[in-house]
């Protein structure tokens, strides 16, 4: 659905967590998965290709409190998004992680690895991407463009669900990277679990919505 979600980067969808003082919506959570739930009803696909993006956003808006976060502020409000990647498959044990950022000769930062199931990165301007820094020996989250040299987004998500959610491989190949786009996992939003599992279900209270919608004018129009 890549004209619908452009329709939503237009109207600034993307932004609406983003407070009014960066020019966003300021709206609270509850009106966010109030217009999750909303959206679902339409197209329950775009919801789940948007949830890397919301939890991005909320995870800048905590960040806010300590450290300007404008620059990411003014990003969402041009419109771009931000897709997910964190899962690899494979030779992976429980707590690892696969895809690494390493220090060059010259001293510039790379990240290279390879995620599955990237839901919404084909349709995103940055990426969610859980990595290990190996310059700092912790697990990171790094925020790279999709429209960096070595980024490749395959559409090829063949699972039994989610068809239109962008959801494919996503291969990283020397991806240059600067420091302050390399965030701490420590740092990262401490219900952001309870925050995935919300949008979820937003969005199956769309699916539901539109079902009883759906079959009520069914119904009525039946003459027996």
């Amino acid at each position: 659905p890549f004209e619908p979600i452009q329709w939503l980067k237009e109207s600034g969808f993307g932004a609406v967590r983003v407070p009014t003082a960066f020019r966003g919506d300021g709206v609270s959570q509850k009106q966010l998965f109030q217009l999750l739930t909303e959206l679902a009803k339409a197209d329950s696909n775009v919801v789940q290709a948007l949830r890397g993006h919301f939890a991005f956003v909320e995870d800048r808006l905590n960040a806010h409190k300590t450290v300007s976060q404008t620059l990411w502020f003014q990003r969402f409000v041009a419109g771009d998004l931000v897709g997910n990647a964190w899962t690899e498959i494979g030779q992976v044990e429980i707590g690892d992680v696969i895809t690494r950022i390493t220090a060059q000769k010259d001293g510039k930062l790379v990240v290279n690895g390879k995620k599955y199931y990237s839901t919404g990165t084909i349709f995103a301007d940055w990426i969610d991407l859980f990595a290990y820094d190996e310059t700092t020996e912790q697990h990171v989250i790094a925020a790279i463009s999709t429209h960096s040299s070595g980024v490749v987004v395959k559409d090829d998500w063949d699972g039994f669900g989610q068809r239109t959610t962008g959801s494919g491989t996503l291969n990283i190949k020397h991806v240059e990277i600067e420091r302050d786009h390399i965030l701490p996992f420590q740092d990262r939003f401490k219900y952001q679990t309870a925050f995935y599992q919300v949008v979820h279900l937003a969005t199956l209270t769309g699916i539901a919505q539109n079902a009883v919608e759906t079959f009520t004018e069914e119904v009525r129009d039946r003459t027996r």
